[in-house]
């Protein structure tokens, strides 16, 4: 039968299904067309370059993409000065002025998830309303770039045809901008990570006067947490500035300072060791805003000699944008440094003091030796003298301690029979390039046998080739016990990741995992389940029996939460008494069940309190990511919601997310 043939409502009806075809087809060929684009992005973010290309060519690569005249990037440091650090398509005597953040509140307030500049937007951003008109820009979008925790810069493409951005375009940016952010967020911590090691060994290993090292740490520190200037101050005596670097000059004789200085370390954060960054003038008396003082925004290290706070090391910002919390651990491992490599400093300057005067008095030959040991006896280090064949001469008394053996059955043995295994290269090494260059210091870290156990100590070793001092005649070697400084750097870390009362992960490390989790599974068209809970009766337990019982029975749940889980899944304690498990590789939400059940039959469980059996029970929501929409907080929220309805329905039971009835 002809279609003519046709009733009108079959032929009507074949109209549409051709229709629903047509726009699926178009569907998938602007997916697949999408998938290609982000393919090329990710290509080029993989590609090993330095930075500065790097940037070249993402913007490159956008600026085909997207067929945009003009791309710029700006701020993937995270300091606030909104100013292209990379662009392409520029006029080439084109100028930007420095933009603040406050500067782009205009653009950000409206358009924090990105869009399309309107004339007015445009105009209220002095810089991009010179550069329109230069260029008779048409259409231009502005995309925010956020890190793992905070706002890390925008992208901002134009077009001089008159072709605007679709909808779909900007939501394709968003993801990118994302994906360009953790990128560069990444370069940028292992960046820090490379100028703090390069600083031990460049810096600070060549130096051993304390006032080199303190010069150096005022001109490498602001490169380090991203401050536009640094300072050294002196916790003692006049409060003063000691030393100072970066881009901006700093009036070392400002009247500020020392009151300053008194205030920060009277902070009761600063003075338990912590890192501190200030922008509340009101409340800290930082003294933002004055004529001889044109900071906005500070970062304070403290630094501690035998457990007195004696220095403090400070970054700064002409800017009121606060220090991140990635800043203030590097700034706090740094100031850890800092404070071995001044004490090392000291105790060496104070050794080579002595062995200067031995050899300037050398009638008094034995009276000198006689100091020299009874110094070396008092002193907390271990020194070993070494012949040129590495054995051991002379040792220390802190050997007895340290090193687990008495000083004279250490005398004729080879330092390296007690160095670990591993840093035995390191540690001849170091010895082999003492005696090639005679009069000059040379460190390392090694660990050093304690007695015969399997225990290991870490030192900070120093040697310098002595065999030229007739009054020593050998290679000294100075071992300085940084065990337990090791142990804090590893505990830092650990607390930086985990709840402290339950050992679990926390929120920042949840979120963070949770993040590359949904990334992944968007690349592999999969998704990822996020579990939410809390404790029914929890309240009543900490009323009951006191929080000490609660924090007990918080372990306690915890514990049991681990034991549901399989071995690539992760719980956290997001803080009071909710909990949440991540199960990734996941198509359908139905697959979790199996950890949803177990962790509801724990959660039944009594915990027992005082020989008393309690019953605490949870509430469970459940929520399944969406590909390619969700983001972390929606999945949280989604699942958060699924929990409460679970529990307004009676408690002791899940519920998966339900978008009809939680919307």
């Amino acid at each position: 039968m002809e279609h003519a043939e046709l009733p009108g409502e079959v032929l009507a009806e074949i109209d549409k299904l051709k229709r629903s075809r047509d726009d699926a087809l178009r569907a998938a060929r602007s997916a697949v067309h999408d998938a290609s684009r982000v393919s090329r992005l990710l290509t080029v973010l993989n590609e090993p370059a330095p930075t500065e290309s790097l940037l070249e060519n993402i913007l490159n690569t956008i600026s085909e993409i997207f067929a945009a005249d003009v791309v710029t990037l700006s701020d993937v440091a995270g300091t606030g000065h909104f100013y292209p650090v990379a662009a392409v398509g520029m006029p080439e005597d084109f100028v930007f002025e420095k933009v603040w953040l406050a500067d782009i509140s205009p653009l950000y307030d409206p358009l924090r998830e990105g869009g399309i500049l309107t004339h007015e937007m445009i105009r209220a951003i002095p810089v991009l309303d010179k550069l329109t008109r230069q260029l008779m820009v048409e259409s231009v979008v502005w995309i925010p770039m956020r890190g793992s925790r905070e706002l890390r810069g925008a992208l901002t493409l134009a077009r001089c045809a008159p072709l605007d951005f679709t909808r779909e375009e900007i939501a394709l940016l968003s993801t990118m901008a994302y994906r360009i952010a953790i990128t560069l967020e990444q370069i940028q911590y292992r960046n820090q990570l490379e100028l703090i090691i390069r600083g031990n060994k460049d810096v600070i290993g060549r130096h051993m006067q304390e006032s080199a090292i303190e010069e150096e740490a005022a001109r490498t520190f602001p490169a380090i947490v991203g401050a536009d200037a640094a300072v050294f101050l002196r916790c003692v005596d006049d409060y003063r500035v000691l030393y100072s670097g970066g881009v901006e000059k700093v009036n070392a004789n400002a009247p500020e300072w020392p009151l300053l200085a008194q205030r920060l370390c009277r902070h009761p954060a600063i003075r338990q060791g912590e890192s501190v960054s200030i922008t509340d003038a009101a409340r800290s008396g930082f003294p933002a805003n004055c004529p001889d003082f044109p900071f906005a925004a500070m970062l304070v290290s403290p630094i501690f000699r035998e457990g007195r706070l004696e220095n403090l090391i400070c970054a700064l910002r002409t800017n009121a944008v606060d220090f991140t919390d990635g800043a203030k651990q590097m700034a706090t491992l740094y100031s850890g440094h800092l404070a071995a490599a001044l004490e090392n400093a000291h105790l060496y300057g104070a050794l080579r003091n002595e062995l200067h005067e031995r050899k300037s008095i050398e009638a008094s030959l034995r009276k000198s030796e006689e100091r020299f040991k009874a110094l070396v006896h008092n002193i907390s280090d271990v020194i070993a003298v070494l012949d040129s064949g590495g054995m051991i001469t002379y040792a220390g008394e802190a050997a007895r301690s340290l090193w687990g053996r008495a000083p004279e059955a250490l005398v004729g043995t080879l330092l390296l029979d007690r160095a670990h295994l591993d840093d035995l290269e390191t540690l001849s090494g170091v010895v082999a390039d003492a005696l090639n260059n005679p009069r000059q210091n040379f460190r390392t870290v090694a660990r050093m046998r304690d007695g015969d156990s399997d225990a290991w100590r870490f030192f900070d070793v120093i040697v310098a080739n002595l065999l030229h001092d007739k009054a020593v005649n050998g290679i000294v070697a100075t071992f300085h016990d940084i065990t337990e400084r090791k142990i804090y750097e590893k505990e830092l870390s650990e607390l930086a990741f985990r709840d402290p009362l339950t050992g679990l992960a926390n929120r920042a490390n949840f979120c963070d995992r949770l993040r590359f989790a949904l990334a992944r599974a968007d690349e592999r068209n999969a998704s990822a389940v996020v579990i939410f809970f809390d404790l029914d009766n929890f309240k009543a337990i900490n009323d009951t029996f006191g929080h000490a019982a609660g924090d007990a029975t918080l372990r306690t749940i915890a514990d049991r939460v681990l034991g549901c889980l399989r071995s690539n899944d992760m719980a956290a304690r997001l803080g009071g008494d909710e909990f949440t498990i991540l199960v990734e590789h996941i198509k359908a939400i139905e697959h979790s069940l199996p950890v949803v059940e177990r962790l509801l039959s724990v959660l039944m469980e009594p915990v027992r309190l005082d020989g008393i059996e309690v019953n605490v029970g949870g509430s469970i929501g459940v929520a399944i990511s969406e590909p390619n929409e969700d983001n972390v907080e929606s999945l949280l929220r989604k699942a958060d919601q699924a929990m409460y309805r679970a529990k307004r329905s009676g408690k002791g039971r899940y519920l998966f997310f339900d978008p009809a009835l939680d919307s």
